[in-house]
Parts: structure tokens; sequence; C-alpha cells
């Protein structure tokens, strides 16, 4: 019974409009503003969000992404209970949840708190399906998942002529964060001892598929 409400929740936590709200002020701003909005209109726009501080963000949109943040933030934490209570049953959610997770554990438009939330739900998440809180452990064993969802992506955007998604890039990035946090970090020996080695070759291996 638990499986089949995280089978109809998780999908609605990690899709538009929730999980999707801009939680950076550069987010909202460009999303605002449509691509063939004359310049004298975009100065209108920003006149419009009121004073700014000294980084140039105004008082509405900072509020509107500290807002975000901290909703997305529950989300995740929501995410987890649901993780903790399937324990190793949580594989069967993977599909949903794997890559929307990576996607706001990025630097690139993420809020540092959703990002900081991102990386402590992944590795919860860990410890349900591989014992241990360990990132690398968990994508390398998703590896032939995250292939398939960039792939299909990048596909995307070649068949319609569209510019690749900043999450995209997002996703390799925090893949090879996790190479060097995880893999050949300072405890690059223990890691060694305890086949380290065949995870961060099969990270390498698996940026390498994504960038060919």
């Amino acid at each position: 019974i638990f499986s089949s409400l995280a089978s109809s929740v998780l999908p609605i936590i990690v899709s538009d409009p929730l999980w999707t709200l801009p939680t950076t002020s550069g987010e909202i701003i460009s999303s605002d503003i449509p691509r063939a909005m004359p310049n004298n209109e975009i100065q209108t726009i920003h006149q419009l969000a009121g004073p700014r501080n000294k980084e140039g963000h105004s008082a509405a949109s900072v509020t509107i992404t500290n807002s975000n943040a901290i909703l997305i933030s529950a989300l995740m934490e929501f995410i987890c209970q649901f993780t903790r209570a399937l324990g190793d049953n949580t594989r069967f959610q993977l599909p949903t949840i794997l890559f929307p997770l990576l996607e706001r554990a990025s630097p690139i438009g993420n809020h540092s708190s959703v990002q900081k939330t991102a990386f402590a739900s992944l590795r919860k998440i860990s410890v349900s399906i591989v014992g241990r809180k360990d990132i690398s452990s968990l994508l390398a064993s998703n590896f032939d998942y995250l292939v398939d969802v960039i792939s299909l992506r990048l596909k995307k955007c070649a068949r319609e002529q569209s510019v690749m998604e900043r999450s995209l890039f997002g996703v390799v990035d925090v893949i090879l964060q996790s190479v060097v946090y995880h893999g050949g970090g300072p405890t690059s020996t223990s890691n060694v001892e305890n086949g380290g080695v065949p995870l961060v070759m099969a990270h390498v291996a698996m940026v390498g598929h994504m960038l060919n």
C-alpha cells in the first residue's frame, strides 16, 4: 500500500509546477522576460521589480527565491521520509526521484540551501539502497538509468534544435563532484580498500558516455 502511495505522490512532487520553482534571482529574471522582448521593455521590467541590493537583485525576487528554496527543501525532506519508510524498496522509485534530485544538487540555478539539502537527501537514499552514505555507489549502481535519461534529453534537444538544458550540465557537474569527494578525496585510501577505484572508473566512463 505504501509503495503504491509513493508511486502516486512522488511523481507529483518532482514535476511542474512545484519542483521547477526558481530558487535563484537569475532564474526568475530569465523566466519572466520573453526572448524577443526589446531592450527598453526589459529595462522597464527591471524597474518594476523595485530597488536592488548590491548584487543587483530586487528585494521581491530575493523573498520569492528564498521562499521557493524553503519549499523545495521541505519537499526533499518529504521524499526522504518516504524512502526511509520504503527501505530497500526505494530502488523501485529511483527512476522517478534520482534525476530530479541530481538536478537540485547542482550549483547551476539552485539556491545553496537547496543544493545542500539535495546532497543530504541523496546520502540518505543511498543508505536505503546501498547500505551506507555513499553517493558514488548510488550513482554507479544506476549507471544505465542515468545514461538513458541524459541521452534521451540530448536527442530531444538535437531533434528540436533547441538549447541544451542547463540542468544537464548540472547533473554532469554533480557526478564529477561525486567522483572527487567520494572517490578521489582525502579518504581515497579507504575507498581503494573498499572497491572505490572501480566506482570512480565507472563514473568517469559515465561522464564520457554523456559527453560523446
